[in-house]
């Protein structure tokens, strides 16, 4: 699995269609931040990479030209939990693990468009404020079948 799937929704879940970066594809299912287009005077949304904040979740797949045209209907990230799966690079997630990292810690995501999972190299306990993070998993392993998915929610909001 890759990207975000909606797991719950945590109140009304918003949905928008925003004008897509120039030259740029993004695959339902990724994370999205969103960035001002100084030469058509407006938002444009693109993929988010390691570290930048979140603005939604991809709800279909759309590959822009070089002009900005096209549009692309994203979810608000909101307080919604997201289905997520791992990369186990370096640390392994879930519960049961040795050296695990899960529950409470929080995130980055890594990849490329249509290929996004989360950095389990990166995992921090999420009560420190010291520690920046996009995701925070708030339920580890739901899926008995596949350890390597977590439940998350966004942690750093582009809102």
């Amino acid at each position: 699995m890759y990207g975000a799937e909606l797991y719950q929704a945590d109140g009304q879940l918003v949905a928008e269609k925003v004008y897509v970066k120039a030259s740029t594809t993004i695959t339902k299912g990724d994370f999205i931040t969103l960035e001002y287009d100084s030469t058509n005077k407006h938002g444009v949304v693109d993929m988010a990479a390691t570290g930048e904040r979140i603005y939604g979740v991809a709800n279909e797949t759309v590959t822009q030209g070089a002009s900005v045209i096209e549009k692309i209907e994203i979810l608000l990230a909101g307080n919604h939990s997201w289905k997520v799966d791992n990369d186990n690079d370096t640390n392994t997630f879930g519960a049961d693990a040795a050296g695990a990292k899960g529950m409470g810690m929080v995130f980055d995501i890594t990849g490329t468009t249509g290929a996004q999972l989360v950095d389990t190299s990166t995992g921090a306990d999420g009560q420190n404020t010291a520690n920046s993070a996009q995701l925070i998993c708030v339920n580890d392993t739901p899926d008995a079948s596949d350890t390597s998915i977590g439940i998350f929610k966004v942690f750093e909001k582009q809102y």
